[in-house]
């Protein structure tokens, strides 16, 4: 699943929606400070990433046992703090971090190259929605800044150095990207439990491509992570994989919640 490359408009109208929410009155509104954990999981990918999976099976085609398929279902961490408005209409606010770590794998007769890809960010997300009893809806928009993508390749077999140029750890970073989503919640104090699905809206904002700095990549030339497993193999020219890599996301917090205000 590709995220959505270019920004769109009515993501603006969100924001518009969410800070009128929070200017509603509220008669028995409740104020809290929150601090949660969570699981996370993400289908990471992009167009740079589907192309080099192509065209790396493509250019071994039958050596392989088994082709790239792209990254598995990618998972990790989230923390986060926040305060949360608990009315008819609730809101909430949260700053925190979140990680994800997936991998895919070409086998071949002779050995195996496996990827690792690590995405690392920082969030700032707002919710506003409906409240039934203890239960509420909300809608979310969330704003990652400082994503750090690193894509790890490895060739298992010594023997064959043809295949290890590829090998390194390849960093990158987008300097932002915008979800927009939907979160289903549980409230009870002392606890809010939430389940959160987003898509993104826009990933980009000077994004770079995926290099490895070593010394030897460096002096090999081989320092840039292909998009084009092809060109790079014949010595041709390929922009290389940007850190624009993104997803469809599922979290599930747990967020302990302590009264600030009645």
């Amino acid at each position: 699943m590709q995220p959505i490359r270019k920004n769109v408009r009515w993501h603006w109208i969100f924001i518009v929606f969410l800070s009128y929410m929070m200017v509603i009155p509220g008669a028995w509104a409740q104020h809290y400070l929150t601090l949660g954990a969570g699981y996370s999981a993400a289908l990471l990918g992009s167009d740079d990433l589907n192309l080099f999976k192509d065209t790396y099976n493509g250019v071994f085609g039958l050596d392989l046992v088994q082709p790239m398929k792209g990254f598995d279902v990618s998972v990790g961490m989230r923390w986060e703090i926040g305060y949360r408005r608990w009315s008819k209409i609730n809101m909430a606010f949260f700053l925190g971090s979140q990680n994800f770590s997936g991998t895919d794998q070409a086998r071949f007769y002779s050995g195996e190259r496996q990827f690792t890809l690590d995405v690392k960010t920082y969030f700032v997300e707002f919710e506003a929605g409906r409240t039934i009893k203890k239960f509420f809806i909300n809608g979310v928009l969330s704003v990652f800044f400082k994503r750090d993508v690193t894509l790890s390749s490895i060739y298992s077999t010594s023997e064959e150095e043809s295949k290890k140029a590829l090998d390194g750890t390849f960093k990158g970073i987008t300097a932002v990207s915008t979800d927009i989503g939907i979160a289903l919640g549980y409230f009870k104090e002392p606890v809010c439990l939430t389940a959160k699905i987003t898509y993104p809206l826009f990933t980009g904002g000077g994004s770079k491509t995926l290099q490895d700095r070593s010394p030897d990549k460096m002096a090999e030339g081989t320092y840039i992570f292909p998009d084009d497993y092809e060109a790079y193999l014949f010595g041709e020219g390929y922009q290389g994989v940007k850190g624009n890599i993104d997803g469809l996301k599922f979290m599930v917090t747990v967020a302990f919640v302590y009264k600030i205000k009645k």
